[in-house]
């Protein structure tokens, strides 16, 4: 996402001209009306257009997605949720592609969504769950994939569930080059074609071979026995199906630079599960 600080002269609409993305979208994503734009308002600009939606009794990843006619696959990769994501009423989800209902057009949100600046976030250098916070700040919003973490989500990754030796290293032959960043991810840097490993046995949720995919370029999602999903990002090449069962350590893509990558590498994520190549 892009931050965005409005100049002298400038409307919401100007803004999303520039951006070629939608004013609702805006409003929608930083929860501020139209009436709060004024210079000097910071604002973060995602990739989509697409609303904010607030989760409700009942609610599923699944029947947000029937309800704004949305890929789940798009819901589940731009937010970092597993398929079966347990929403709790309060939870806040951006629906990419979804086109805002006139009732929350008529109503934005007053408060506006805090953009913390790394200078901020550094004062705050101690944490009970994750000790010096200073060599994983250095990393916020470096990642070239979907969105920046946030301090919340940090601590969020480093309480998951750890499964020792659940996972091996999907990208033997490479160096990792990135810690905790995106979605409990981590970055590993390699030669354009370097084999891409299923990081544990599992069924193919999503192998997409085209795209941009909010960054992702071509993606593989790969869901595990233990309730965890695997995500490999920018491959170069996409070697398994939807669908298909994959045992432990089997090549299943290649390293690439698809999306938005600054160079050939993999950008991996576990999801559900204590990523340990990213601390």
């Amino acid at each position: 996402n892009a931050i965005y600080k409005v100049q002298r002269g400038e409307s919401i609409y100007s803004i999303a001209a520039y951006f070629s993305i939608s004013a609702d979208t805006i409003l929608s994503f930083n929860k501020i009306s139209e009436k709060e734009i004024r210079p000097g308002t910071v604002l973060e600009i995602p990739p989509v257009d697409g609303v904010y939606y607030e989760v409700k009794k009942g609610d599923t990843l699944r029947k947000l997605a029937d309800k704004y006619k949305v890929e789940l696959d798009d819901i589940t990769l731009f937010n970092g949720l597993l398929e079966n994501e347990n929403l709790a009423v309060g939870d806040e989800v951006f629906i990419p592609g979804a086109k805002p209902e006139k009732k929350e057009e008529k109503k934005a949100a007053t408060k506006s969504r805090t953009v913390a600046s790394s200078k901020t976030i550094l004062k705050d250098v101690s944490d009970p769950v994750l000790g010096n916070l200073s060599k994983y700040i250095k990393n916020f919003g470096r990642g070239s994939t979907a969105q920046k973490s946030k301090l919340s989500d940090l601590k969020r990754y480093a309480s998951l569930p750890k499964y020792p030796g659940y996972y091996i290293m999907p990208a033997p032959g490479t160096s990792r080059t990135q810690t905790v960043h995106g979605h409990n991810g981590s970055d590993f840097a390699g030669k354009i074609g370097t084999p891409v490993l299923a990081a544990a046995g599992g069924t193919v949720r999503v192998a997409k071979s085209s795209g941009y995919n909010f960054g992702y370029g071509n993606y593989i999602i790969v869901t595990h026995a233990n309730g965890s999903e695997t995500v490999y990002a920018h491959l170069s090449r996409v070697l398994v199906s939807q669908g298909q069962t994959v045992g432990q350590g089997a090549q299943i893509g290649a390293v690439g630079s698809s999306g938005n990558s600054t160079g050939p590498h993999l950008h991996f994520e576990i999801r559900g599960a204590y990523n340990p190549w990213a601390w």
